[in-house]
C-alpha cells in the first residue's frame, strides 16, 4: 500500500486484518497476506514509523475451539450461547493471544493500536473462568438474569443498563473491565519482552471520556483503569460535528484523564484541513492522526505530530 509523504507525518497507521483474516505470518489465524512486512520495509526505508490496528478480543478469524471462545448471555432467550470473540478469562487462549502479538511483532512494525468498541457488552464475558473468579472474589455467584431489574409486570423497556442495572450488574462490569485489563496487561508485559520498542495504543470513545458510567455499561471501558494496564498512548476521534460534544473539551478532557499530553492522539478527517488549522494550537504537544474518510477501511492513516 503506498504511503504518501505529507511534511511533519511521521507515522502510518495500516489496518493488519481483514474480513477473512491477517495481513502477516502467524499460526495463530487465518492468513490473507503478508503485506505488512512489506509495508513496514518500505515505511522504515523514507523515515516513517509503522503502527497498525489490530483487535485484542474480537478475533473471528483466530484459530481457537469453541471452548476458547466467550460466553453471552441473551437475556430475552435467558440461554447462554457462544461468540466470536475471544474468553480472555481462559489461560490458553492468552498463550495463544500472546504468540499471535509475538508473530506480528516480527514483522518489525512499530506499533499496534487496539480499536474495540464495544470492548465487552453487557452480556459479555460470562465463560467459566470469569463465574469462578467472580464467585471466589464476592462470595456471591453470577446470575445474568439478576443483573437489570425490569419495571413492574415485566414490561419491556428500552432503557440501557446503565438505568436499569443492579447492584450485582455494577459490581459486575467493574471486575470484569479490570480483570479483563489484568490479563491484557500481562500479555503486553510478555511481548515486551521480546520487543521493548513495540508501541501500544488504545482507542477511546467519546463516551468513555465524558460519559464513563455509560460507557463502562454499555461498553465495558473503564479509561481511568485502562490507562493502568500498560497502554503507552490513548486516541479518540474528534465529533467535529457532534451536537453532544464539543472537540476540543473532549480532547483536554481526555488529557486531564490520561495525565500526559503527550500520551494522547487526536484523530480527525484529512478533509477538514481548515477546521485543523484554525485550532492548530490547541493540540498543544498532543498526537494528531489523519483519517483518510475517502478510502475504504484498509487505508492507511496517517499520524504527526504538532
Amino acid at each position: 500500500m503506498p504511503i504518501d509523504s505529507m511534511d511533519g507525518i511521521r507515522t502510518v497507521v495500516l489496518r493488519g486484518y481483514g474480513t477473512n483474516g491477517v495481513f502477516f505470518r502467524t499460526d495463530e489465524a487465518l492468513v490473507m497476506n503478508e503485506s505488512i512486512s512489506g509495508a513496514v520495509r518500505a515505511a522504515h526505508a523514507r523515515g516513517f514509523k509503522i503502527w497498525v490496528t489490530l483487535p485484542a478480543r474480537h478475533l473471528p478469524w483466530f484459530k481457537v475451539p469453541a471452548d476458547e471462545r466467550d460466553l453471552r448471555y441473551d437475556p430475552v432467550q435467558k440461554r447462554m450461547a457462544p461468540t466470536a470473540a475471544l474468553d480472555l478469562f481462559n489461560p490458553t487462549t492468552l498463550k495463544r493471544l500472546e504468540r499471535f502479538f509475538l508473530d506480528f511483532a516480527a514483522t518489525g512494525a512499530d506499533g499496534i493500536v487496539v480499536d474495540e468498541d464495544p470492548w465487552i457488552d453487557p452480556w459479555e464475558g460470562f465463560g467459566p473462568g470469569a463465574r469462578a473468579g467472580f464467585l471466589q472474589d464476592f462470595g456471591e455467584p453470577l446470575r445474568p438474569d439478576r443483573l437489570i431489574s425490569l419495571p413492574a409486570g415485566g414490561r419491556k423497556t428500552d432503557l440501557g443498563p446503565e438505568s436499569v442495572g443492579t447492584p450485582l450488574f455494577w459490581r459486575w462490569a467493574g471486575w470484569k473491565n479490570r480483570e479483563v485489563l489484568n490479563r491484557l496487561a500481562e500479555v503486553i508485559k510478555r511481548v515486551r519482552g521480546g520487543y521493548p520498542g513495540l508501541d501500544w495504543v488504545y482507542m477511546v470513545s467519546a463516551d468513555s471520556v465524558m460519559r464513563p458510567s455509560l460507557a463502562l455499561a454499555r461498553s465495558g471501558v473503564d479509561l481511568l483503569e485502562a490507562k493502568q494496564h500498560g497502554f503507552d498512548y490513548f486516541g479518540t476521534a474528534l465529533p467535529l460535528h457532534s451536537k453532544r460534544d464539543d472537540p476540543l473539551a473532549l480532547l483536554n478532557r481526555l488529557v486531564d484523564l490520561i495525565g500526559d499530553s503527550n500520551r494522547v492522539i487526536a484523530l480527525v478527517p484529512m478533509g477538514e484541513k481548515r477546521w485543523i488549522d484554525a485550532h492548530r494550537n490547541d493540540f498543544h504537544s498532543t498526537g494528531l492522526m489523519l483519517i483518510d474518510t475517502k478510502h475504504d477501511p484498509q487505508a492507511p492513516l496517517t499520524r504527526r505530530r504538532q
